[in-house]
């Protein structure tokens, strides 16, 4: 689907105004994180940005936000989940003082990714164990692209995302994360990689509670498809299948 250069120029004024905005309530959010635990004479710690949905490009830089309360040192890592479930991490900083902010350079050498994630964590602890008091994480992905990239869309299946147990009659969370400008996603159910049903259309808020239909057959092969209908070639499914069973 082709754009004109003034519908590039509009769509990434969205992207940018509403990373502002989303930016902003993530802020005061971690403030008020940091103020209950200064008030409570507790370690915490909050990441404003990344938090989600940027895309940077390899050379720039850009700032990595946090705010916190009772930490001296930070470190501060990237990571990335592998095709195998496994956790990859790559210290970028370790720092001396905590200011609640550092100028990161991306490295020409990182790979290209839609599924980053910052953590900050305190950096007198070897080993950080506690989300929101000695570490955090961004809460949802950003992307690394290359210079010459022009933005790319992306869409991420969370849950169900293969292994789940799900039975007949209940109540499912199907969960996802966009990347870049999608305005609306569809969603079906496959089986065996067979097109069963549409489950939903035209919705984009990152959840959509599915009610388990009890005419579905039992299986062990089912997968979730959400797909941006603007352009069907950018999709993402459940990387296994999930079965549905009785209730």
């Amino acid at each position: 689907m082709e754009r004109t250069k003034e519908e590039f120029k509009k769509q990434m004024s969205k992207i940018f105004i509403g990373g502002i905005l989303l930016t902003m309530a993530f802020l005061i959010v971690g403030v008020g994180v940091v103020e209950k635990a200064n008030a409570e004479n507790e370690s915490a710690i909050k990441v404003i940005s990344p938090n989600g949905k940027e895309q940077w490009k390899k050379g720039e830089t850009h700032n990595i936000n946090w705010t916190s309360a009772g930490i001296e040192k930070v470190k501060i890592t990237y990571l990335w989940n592998k095709a195998d479930g496994s956790l990859f991490s790559q210290e970028i900083v370790s720092l001396n003082s905590n200011t609640g902010t550092y100028q990161w350079t991306i490295p020409e050498t990182v790979d290209t990714r839609y599924n980053y994630r910052i953590q900050v964590s305190d950096g007198n602890k070897a080993i950080a164990t506690e989300l929101g008091k000695d570490y955090d994480l961004s809460n949802y992905y950003f992307s690394i692209v290359t210079s010459e990239s022009s933005p790319e869309l992306y869409i991420v299946i969370t849950s169900p995302n293969g292994k789940e147990k799900l039975k007949i009659g209940e109540q499912h969370l199907i969960k996802w994360n966009t990347i870049g400008d999608i305005d609306q996603v569809s969603i079906s159910l496959t089986k065996g990689n067979r097109h069963i049903k549409n489950l939903a259309l035209n919705i984009n808020n990152g959840n959509f509670s599915w009610v388990i239909d009890p005419i579905l057959k039992f299986g062990i092969d089912y997968k979730i498809k959400i797909t941006n209908p603007d352009d069907s070639s950018v999709y993402d499914e459940s990387d296994n299948y999930f079965s549905i069973t009785k209730s």
